[in-house]
């Protein structure tokens, strides 16, 4: 098991892509994105504390899809 920190990911913000310079052309370009590169070092039994700035709106269907269990602090 590895624990994580992270924050800021802004799922469904559309305007950090602008704030940011976020490479995106799309929301869901965006959200996928962050999603995939997310699973690819999150193992399904690792723990990762997420500090905030999680997402914009209802971000539930997107935390389902993450791997690890999520602390939202």
């Amino acid at each position: 098991m590895t624990i994580f920190f992270t924050s800021d990911t802004h799922f469904n913000h559309i305007n950090i892509m602008k704030y940011c310079n976020r490479p995106f052309s799309s929301i869901e370009e965006m959200n996928e994105t962050i999603i995939q590169n997310w699973n690819s070092k999150v193992k399904p039994g690792d723990s990762i504390y997420h500090l905030g700035d999680v997402g914009w709106g209802n971000t539930i269907d997107i935390l389902k899809r993450l791997n690890g269990t999520k602390f939202l602090v």
